[in-house]
């Protein structure tokens, strides 16, 4: 199985670089269903950079389904506007670098 990619904003990628962020979230709509199921290896990339040596793989510890109240404040001024109210929890653990 292909691993799932996530391409995060520069500030989400220093922060998993550092060990400070080890949880992806993502909004549970379609889109993100069909992709994040059932996945068990993870890269995350910083913005739509497509250079390898950028890439950080990890394993997918866990995957829940979280409700806006319980997401980090970080990740709750991203999702402010979205008309979800539930979003994949996706706690990783990078293996590679």
């Amino acid at each position: 199985m292909n691993p799932l990619i996530l391409h995060l904003k520069q500030k989400y990628y220093d922060m998993v670089c550092t060990g400070e962020k080890t949880h992806e979230y993502r909004e549970f709509k379609p889109y993100w269903i069909g992709r994040i199921d059932l996945q068990e290896e993870l890269v995350l990339v910083p913005g739509y950079i497509y250079d390898n040596c950028w890439n950080i793989n990890a394993d997918i510890i866990k995957i829940s389904v979280i409700s806006f109240k319980d997401l980090p404040d970080y990740a709750k001024d991203e999702f402010k506007k979205s008309k979800y109210k539930e979003f994949f929890d996706i706690e990783f653990k990078i293996y590679k670098r």
